[in-house]
C-alpha cells in the first residue's frame, strides 16, 4: 500500500503528521479489503517497517481480532504468499473458492496450506 498511497519523492510531506490515522498510507489502507504479504526466500518483507505496519493493521482489523476485542468498524484480511517448490502457496484468511472441492472446504484448504514453505 505505501508505494501506491504515498508520494514516493516527497515522503516527508506524505507522513510528516503526528497522527499515523491522518496520513494517506493509512487512509489507503482503510479503503483496502485486505493486504496481501509476499515472502521471499529469506522474509525480506519483514524486515520493513513499512510492512511491519501494514500487516499490524491487518491483524488488529481483522474479523477474529475484532470480534475478540468486541470492536466494531472495518474489517481487513491478512494472506501470506511464498514459494513453495517452485509453486506459490498462499495462506488466507478463510476459505477461497479453489478450496471448494467435493464440498470439503477445510480439508481442501488444509491440503493447498500445507505446502507452505514454514522455513521462512
Amino acid at each position: 500500500v505505501c508505494a501506491y498511497a504515498n508520494r514516493q519523492h516527497s515522503l516527508e510531506d506524505e507522513v510528516c503528521s503526528d497522527s499515523l490515522e491522518a496520513t494517506s498510507f493509512f487512509k489507503a489502507m482503510k479503503e483496502a479489503k485486505g493486504v496481501l504479504l509476499v515472502l521471499d526466500e529469506t522474509a525480506t518483507a519483514l524486515e520493513r517497517i513499512w510492512c511491519a505496519f501494514e500487516e499490524f493493521q491487518a491483524v488488529t482489523m481483522s474479523g477474529a481480532y475484532r470480534k475478540h476485542e468486541q470492536c466494531e468498524g472495518t474489517t481487513m484480511l491478512l494472506d501470506i504468499v511464498a514459494s513453495g517448490d517452485g509453486d506459490p502457496v498462499v495462506l488466507t484468511e478463510g476459505h477461497v473458492d479453489h478450496d471448494d472441492i467435493d464440498h470439503k472446504v477445510t480439508l481442501s484448504k488444509a491440503a493447498r496450506e500445507e505446502r507452505f514453505p514454514m522455513s521462512i
